[in-house]
C-alpha cells in the first residue's frame, strides 16, 4: 500500500469580479481533484527572535493548472471539515515521484457547518 501524498478533496475557484445578491463572489471552477494541506499548529514562525505570522501550504496533485494569485480554493479535510482559503502565491513541482503545485495561501478559515 503506498502512501497518499494527497489525501483531501479540493477545489480551485475563479472570481469573476462580480457578485450575487448575497454579496458573494461569482466564481468558475477551474479545477476540481486532490490536494494536501500543512500548517504550523502554533500560527507562527519564529526566526532568531523575529516571530512571523505562518500561513498554510497546499499541495495541489497537478502541474497543468493555470492558477493566479487569488483564485480561492476549497478543500474538503477529514471528518467532513471544509475549509476555503485564498492563493497568495504558487510554484509548480516537477518530480517525477511526486509532482504538483505548491500553493501558499492566505485568509484560511473554516466553513459555517
Amino acid at each position: 500500500m503506498g502512501l497518499d501524498f494527497f489525501p483531501y478533496d479540493c477545489e480551485v475557484l475563479r472570481p469573476s469580479g462580480e457578485y450575487n445578491e448575497y454579496d458573494e463572489p461569482i466564481t468558475t471552477s477551474i479545477f476540481v481533484g486532490k490536494c494536501d494541506v500543512q500548517w504550523d499548529n502554533s500560527k507562527t514562525t519564529l526566526a532568531g527572535e523575529i516571530e512571523y505570522q505562518s500561513n498554510p501550504v497546499l499541495f495541489v496533485d497537478s502541474q497543468d493548472i493555470l492558477l493566479k494569485i487569488n483564485d480561492i480554493i476549497k478543500v474538503q479535510l477529514a471528518n467532513n471539515r471544509n475549509v476555503t482559503c485564498t492563493i497568495e502565491n504558487f510554484n509548480t513541482v516537477k518530480d517525477l515521484d511526486i509532482g504538483g503545485t505548491q500553493v501558499w495561501v492566505k485568509e484560511m478559515k473554516e466553513d459555517e457547518q
